[in-house]
């Protein structure tokens, strides 16, 4: 199994979202034995759902924490509260294993991502930054922290810096 904490402040995007709306779930993962996966997920939120339905839709994107990734799973419904079961292929799979995966609501206040959650083992918690030179957001960087097993997980990207250096 796996979990999910939503919230704007994880978006990618600029100006950043300072809303407080959230979201929590779980999407646990079977191996179907035909070279896919069974996903069940249960997620609840309180992102405003109403409006132009072709706005209003949930995603599993793939992409660190900090970097933006084309939709690899459409939720049937974003209505809270959000549960089902489907067979999605073992890439997939692999990458939400990763953590290199995100639950998405996009909705009418902001097409491009209202909340967002990285999807994460249970234990885990992610840290997070956004990198903005002048306005223009140039990438982000995440690490997925396990203090109980001692472990620390770096993903991220980022584009050109004008920056004298970066560092971790």
């Amino acid at each position: 199994s796996y979990v999910v904490t939503l919230n704007g402040s994880q978006e990618v995007q600029t100006p950043l979202l300072t809303h407080t709306d959230t979201g929590t779930g779980t999407i646990t993962l079977v191996d179907a034995l035909d070279g896919g996966y069974a996903m069940t997920w249960a997620i609840t939120h309180n992102a405003p759902t109403n409006g132009n339905p072709g706005n209003v839709v949930g995603h599993i994107h793939v992409a660190p924490a900090g970097a933006n990734g084309a939709p690899q799973f459409t939720f049937p419904a974003v209505t809270s509260p959000m549960a089902g079961t489907t067979t999605i292929a073992a890439a997939l799979a692999t990458n939400i294993s990763d953590g290199r995966a995100y639950v998405n609501i996009h909705n009418n206040v902001v097409t491009g991502g209202y909340i967002r959650g990285q999807v994460l083992r249970p234990g885990e918690s992610l840290r997070s930054a956004l990198l903005v030179d002048a306005g223009t957001l140039m990438g982000g960087a995440g690490f997925i922290v396990n203090l109980d097993a001692g472990v620390t997980r770096y993903l991220g990207e980022w584009t050109t810096f004008t920056g004298a250096s970066s560092h971790i």
